[in-house]
């Protein structure tokens, strides 16, 4: 384990920062490129945000620790996949 363990609530703080700035951006219309990049920051701290929680967990896991870690890897996979034109169609519904 690292001897530097992420805030993780700063990332959650930030993360959520970021989805209001998302909305308020698909809220009042603004020009696309500043949509697309503020969908790109999304991704960017969901994935901040996973690997901090990753960080938090033990190298030597039990079942649900592995179980977790299993989960947190899959969810990171997933937004690190996703474009920014799918993070924008989520945060539209």
């Amino acid at each position: 384990m690292s001897n530097y363990v992420p805030n993780q609530q700063k990332k959650k703080r930030i993360l959520q920062q970021r989805e209001v700035e998302l909305r308020h951006a698909l809220r009042h219309g603004v020009a696309p490129e500043k949509i697309e990049r503020a969908a790109t920051r999304v991704r960017e701290a969901h994935v901040r945000a996973l690997n901090a929680q990753l960080a938090q967990l033990p190298p030597e896991a039990s079942d649900w620790e592995a179980a977790e870690r299993e989960r947190l890897l899959a969810a990171r996979a997933q937004w690190e996949d996703r474009s920014a034109a799918a993070v924008v169609n989520l945060y539209r519904e």
